[in-house]
């Protein structure tokens, strides 16, 4: 008696010095998440975007519940979105690596500006994702570069905080 394939299948493709790929789980056969022409900057990426897509797809199919828990690597832990929100617990420049960590994307790029007096500019991107235009945040006339660094990335963890908000609004409306 064979037995069925039960794990995803990921295609990657190469795009210049970018990659993209797409995704097809066995119960769904037919159907590709993700896309050919995603350019992301590496293949984790790519693939977190498809699986990203496919999870989207079957949360919205009602054939997964929709939940705000993440499971993390480790067997015994398991990491929700508000842990990210914790000021205290961690510096608003961890709380992005976490919050990239768990949407499956790259961390952005802080670009700092020298003003006058040690004075900077600071704006975060994050490239080739798609729903977000670069830059999405930006901080000005900040003393010093680290805190200009710290108060952007503060500014980005407002930002995904008014984004799930927004999120959970619509969910709440249900389907249109």
């Amino acid at each position: 008696m064979a037995t069925e394939k039960s794990s995803p299948d990921f295609q990657e493709f190469r795009i210049g010095t970018q990659y993209s790929c797409e995704l097809t789980l066995p119960s769904h056969a037919g159907i590709i998440f993700g896309s050919r022409t995603r350019a992301l900057p590496s293949k984790k990426a790519a693939r977190n975007a498809a699986a990203r897509d496919a999870v989207v797809w079957l949360r919205e199919d009602k054939r997964i519940p929709a939940t705000d828990e993440f499971i993390s690597k480790s067997p015994n832990t398991s990491m929700r979105s508000d842990d990210v929100a914790s000021p205290t617990e961690n510096s608003y420049i961890q709380q992005v690596e976490k919050l990239c960590q768990m949407l499956g994307i790259s961390s952005p790029r802080y670009d700092l500006k020298p003003l006058e007096s040690d004075f900077y500019h600071c704006t975060a991107h994050f490239e080739n994702w798609p729903g977000i235009e670069p830059p999405i945040c930006e901080v000005r006339n900040i003393f010093g570069k680290k805190s200009a660094k710290r108060e952007c990335a503060r500014a980005v963890v407002e930002y995904f905080r008014d984004r799930r908000t927004k999120n959970e609004a619509l969910a709440r409306r249900g389907p249109v």
